[in-house]
Order: C-alpha cells, then structure tokens, then sequence
C-alpha cells in the first residue's frame, strides 16, 4: 500500500511540482526514515506490554489515514510539507507491520524451521511490494493515457531523461497518483480487516490457554 504510492513520488515532484532531479529523489527519504525509527519503537514496545499483534493492527490502521492524507494533498496540490507527513506516516505503518509481523512469525516457528520463515517473510514482502509497484505505475500510466493520450513524456522522465511535459501531463501525473492513492487505500483497508482477525484469533487462543 506505501511503496506503490512512494515509487511515484519522485516522479511527481520532478512533473507536477517542477523540483529538481535531486530533490525528487530527496523525496522517498521520509517513507524510509519512518520505516527504520518504527521498526525500532516495535522492539522497544514489545518489551513494555505490546504483543506483536497489537503493533501489527496499530500499524495497519495507521495505513488508512496516511494513504488518505498524502492522495489528497496530491490531489489538491497541498503544501509539500503535508506530503512528506503523509509518508512519514505510511513509513511508520510498514515499519510496525513489517517488523511485528516477522517477530511473530519467528516466536511461534519451532527453532529448527528458522530459516524457512524468515525466507518466507522476505519471499511475500518482497512480492508484495513488487506487484504493488507495478499495479501503482499501471494506474499512474492508464491515467496519463486516458487524459493525454500519451505516455512517452511520463516514460522519458521516468528513464532519467531531460523532459518538458505540456500542462495536461503534468496535470495527468498529479492525477494518476492520486489514483494510485485511490489504490493503497483499499489495500489498506483489506490489510486491516485481516490484521483485525489475526488480533482476535490470538486473543481468543489467549483466553482459551487461560482457562486450560
């Protein structure tokens, strides 16, 4: 749900908003700074009550309001400050999700199977964001499409080359990410309605291992 977004981002700053190829690439820094600072604050909170699936659905949940807040402000052009919450934001929410998700994993796998899960992990979150990075570009590209009936500008800039792009495509790419938003969104929301079932599954082990 993030990294489809993020991908794009450079890519609107260097169209949309006109900035430099070097800020344009400034720009998924925060996404990847709030990834590690989370990453670190799941193992500190899991040693002060958090279990693993209280940050996994915190996490999730912070996915909605992130993903919301950054399409809009691309959508309405808002200041770039509210963009880089935004991913800040959705950083933090990987960085919960990502982290507690593999801990989990790892406390519930028998010692001699440690290999496999951690493989497993890496495996699904590495084709997680591969086909969320490709479903992100071919939403931002069926948008450029449709509005402008072209796509090489967005592709020459996209391949690093020095592009001046007509107002429409501009407009277009402003508009394919906000759509790309529309995208995360729903992952989003998905993401939750299982962290919330993971959540409850394992209260209800809980529960049913007291009683025992």
């Amino acid at each position: 749900a993030g990294l489809a977004a993020d991908n794009y981002l450079p890519l609107y700053m260097q169209t949309t908003r006109g900035r430099s190829e070097s800020f344009a690439a400034f720009s998924v820094l925060f996404l990847t700074v709030d990834w590690t600072s989370a990453a670190f604050a799941v193992s500190r909170l899991l040693e002060h009550r958090w279990r693993e699936v209280d940050a996994i659905l915190f996490g999730a949940a912070l996915m909605i309001p992130a993903v919301a807040l950054g399409g809009i402000g691309v959508a309405l052009t808002w200041p770039l400050w509210i963009i880089f919450g935004a991913f800040l934001l959705m950083g933090g929410s990987i960085g919960f999700v990502s982290t507690a998700g593999l801990t989990l994993l790892q406390a519930s796998a028998d010692p001699a199977e440690m290999g496999r899960v951690n493989s497993a992990h890496q495996f699904v979150r590495t084709i997680c964001i591969t086909y969320g990075v490709a479903i992100g570009g071919a939403i931002l590209l069926l948008v450029v499409d449709r509005q402008t009936g072209d796509v090489e500008a967005v592709r020459d800039v996209l391949g690093g080359e020095e592009v001046t792009a007509s107002a429409a495509t501009l407009d277009a790419v402003r508009d394919g990410l906000a759509w790309v938003h529309v995208f995360s969104g729903v992952i989003a929301v998905v993401c939750v309605a299982a962290a919330s079932q993971l959540w409850r599954n394992t209260r209800a082990r809980e529960r049913a291992a007291a009683t025992v």
